[in-house]
């Protein structure tokens, strides 16, 4: 079925939060921060909370992992294998102008690869693995709609130039998400929700 979805615009670098429910089930893809409106929405749909998706380890878009734990314990912290390392031994070096003053490290449940499969009631949660903003970023598709992190924006794409980022693997990465159909709705970190239509066609980015 189409995910019921609740977006979050959330913390000083406007991180896009998403809490989506399949009727029988509950997601959160990138908790920024503490919020009680990420809990409120949960809570919402009264199916518990199974995962906690993180499309990447940068420190705007894990600050409510703890916030959420607590509340929704049994939850599985999600993360690409490439990204593992920088959620365990967060320590702000990655990140310039001192923007992370408060480092969070974090032992993961689940460790995801590309191609894997997230079991989500009667459906499943597909990862791609969509390196360049750094090495672990990924994406986690429901159906039509795709959660996209920081790998790609409405007529943008996620910087390169932080530790473990790669121009080359991220124009690889929005190659592989121009192959999925126009009507895929992508859903990214940070800004408007976009189409891979829309963007195959204005996104100044893309390599042709």
């Amino acid at each position: 079925m189409t995910p019921k979805i609740i977006t979050l615009e959330l913390g000083g670098f406007g991180t896009n939060a998403y809490i989506f429910n399949n009727g029988t089930h509950t997601a959160v893809v990138d908790p920024a921060i503490a919020s009680r409106n990420i809990r409120e929405a949960v809570a919402l749909y009264k199916c518990g909370l199974d995962y906690i998706l993180l499309t990447h380890a940068h420190f705007d878009h894990i600050g409510g992992i703890s916030d959420l734990k607590s509340e929704f314990p049994n939850a599985k912290l999600v993360i690409n294998v490439g990204d593992e390392e920088a959620l365990r031994t967060q320590t702000g070096r990655d990140y310039p102008f001192g923007f992370f003053a408060h480092p969070e490290q974090h032992i993961p449940d689940l460790i995801v690869c590309d191609g894997d499969e997230l079991p989500f009631g009667d459906d499943k949660i597909k990862v791609l693995h969509t390196p360049g903003h750094s090495p672990g970023s990924c994406c986690y598709q429901h159906g039509k709609t795709v959660f996209c992190g920081d790998t790609i924006f409405q007529g943008g794409a996620g910087r390169t130039d932080l530790r473990g980022g790669s121009l080359d693997e991220l124009m690889q990465s929005l190659s592989r998400l121009m192959l999925l159909p126009d009507d895929t709705v992508l859903l990214p970190g940070h800004g408007p929700s976009t189409t891979v239509g829309d963007e195959r066609k204005n996104n100044p980015y893309l390599p042709w």
